[in-house]
């Protein structure tokens, strides 16, 4: 990728430390896995409507809806998946 014209801070592998684009692609897919955990099910919420439940302008049912069901649900799947990543770890040894 890279040739003896090239400097070092300009390759990719230099920019992001080997692996951080790829870190960065997974951090992005967090995100975007959490905002569906919020905003899809059968009822569908905006992110206005989102936005609104978190700074406290949001109505009843949608409070409701996000900070007792998908929410919780949410952080209880993260920190599974989280354990889930830990115990494979260490099943493998270090």
């Amino acid at each position: 990728m890279s040739d003896a014209t090239t400097p070092r801070y300009l390759t990719l592998r230099a920019a992001f430390g080997g692996l951080g684009l790829v870190y960065f692609g997974l951090i992005a897919l967090l995100g975007l896995a959490v905002f569906l955990a919020l905003t899809v099910g059968p009822v569908r919420l905006t992110f206005s409507q989102i936005w609104a439940s978190m700074t406290g302008a949001g109505d009843q049912v949608t409070e409701t809806i996000l900070f007792d069901i998908r929410a919780p649900r949410m952080v209880l799947a993260l920190v599974v998946g989280a354990s889930l990543a830990i115990a494979g770890r260490a099943c493998k040894g270090f």
